[in-house]
């Protein structure tokens, strides 16, 4: 008798599941939650990747800069110069990354590369994104210099100076 009145009470009740109409916004949400996450996390690792990206071009601008204008007897004290400013200035937080330093016509190039690790893309078999930074700088110079000066008065500005 218990066992028919149980089994009657779940066939009672999975009838009234079926029928009722009420809870398909829950499903619907349900549903809708997993490409929202992972559209998130794609977010957070494209954010992740861009920061490393904007570190790395900032060292890789700083070691071309600091190989071409400096005073420098032969293209490997050039090379070496570059790649130690790149090392000083790159702070591997994402990825590490080894810088190239290359010269020809004249002119610096600085490249490096590097993989992030991803977070959340992962599960979706996006494990590292690829970024890759250059520069390139003239070696010399020459004698153009360019000034921003921000004035909050009415005099004028002189600049002095010989080339």
């Amino acid at each position: 008798m218990a066992i028919t009145s149980l089994f009657g009470k779940f066939s009672h009740g999975l009838r009234a599941f079926r029928s009722a109409r009420g809870g398909n916004v829950a499903i619907t949400f349900a549903l809708a939650t997993i490409p929202i996450v992972g559209a998130m996390g794609a977010a957070v690792d494209y954010s992740r990747a861009n920061s490393a990206r904007t570190n790395l071009q900032a060292a890789v601008d700083a070691a071309a800069l600091a190989a071409a204008s400096g005073s420098y007897t032969s293209d490997t004290q050039r090379v070496h110069a570059g790649v130690n400013t790149f090392n000083a200035n790159y702070l591997p937080r994402f990825t590490a990354a080894t810088p190239t330093v290359t010269i020809a016509n004249n002119v610096i190039t600085v490249s490096a590369t590097g993989n992030v690790p991803t977070t959340i893309t992962g599960i979706i078999g996006m494990n590292t994104i690829p970024i890759r930074a250059t520069a390139q700088v003239p070696i010399g110079g020459g004698t153009t210099a360019c000034i921003l000066g921000l004035q909050t008065s009415n005099d004028a500005i002189f600049v002095h100076g010989s080339a």
